[in-house]
């Protein structure tokens, strides 16, 4: 109904906004996972050794030794080939540069915190501002239906819940141990702008 997916979108924002004021930290870029950094204090996990019976021998070899990875409260990632940074000086990356302006420019953008989120209703297209004048974009698509994959997707460990942006204004949101209540329209009803999150600087594009 109606009152459902706005009491879903409600809850989806609330999720949103929790990662806002917190720095960012271990960013980095994969050709497969994406784009993808950690938020707030860093928690250390540690994973014991098990038996895998996965066929690769690399991966069984993973499992078996113990494993030590440091979470933050909040984690952010990019789908691959849909992001740029650009840091407040000029230096830009995308998917598409080089490794090492690449590897130099997610470097500096760690210890930068986000302060605010603005994302296109019509194309998932999303904007993030830090504090200190970095941006990421990550671009969206007219797709309709909407999109058949994350844009991008927040997981707020300390909420223990997602919220997942698809291409052509959808999103899913819920539980992390879930896959969510569905995609919903961005926007519950008919209008105009942005969804913004948060206090994006007066002059932004």
């Amino acid at each position: 109904t109606a009152t459902h997916i706005l009491d879903v979108k409600a809850l989806a924002l609330k999720d949103l906004a929790s990662v806002l004021g917190h720095p960012c930290w271990q960013v980095r870029w994969d050709n497969q996972v994406g784009l993808d950094m950690n938020f707030g204090a860093p928690k250390m996990e540690i994973h014991e050794p098990r038996v895998s019976d996965a066929r690769s021998e690399r991966v069984r070899a993973t499992f078996a030794r113990r494993r030590v990875s440091l979470r933050g409260t909040h984690w952010l990632v990019i789908a691959p080939f849909t992001w740029t940074i650009r840091l407040a000086d000029g230096l830009r990356a995308s998917a598409s540069s080089s490794a090492k302006r690449q590897e130099v420019v997610c470097h500096r953008l760690g210890g930068e915190k986000l302060e605010a989120i603005r994302i296109d209703p019509r194309s998932g297209r999303t904007q993030f501002y830090f504090d200190l004048g970095a941006q990421i974009i990550v671009r969206g698509e007219r797709a309709s239906p909407f999109g058949e994959y994350d844009l991008w997707s927040l997981h707020a460990r300390a909420r223990g819940r997602f919220v997942a942006i698809h291409g052509g204004g959808g999103y899913r949101s819920g539980s992390l141990r879930g896959t969510g209540d569905g995609t919903h329209p961005i926007l519950a009803r008919d209008g105009e702008g942005s969804i913004v999150v948060g206090k994006p600087p007066e002059r932004s594009t």
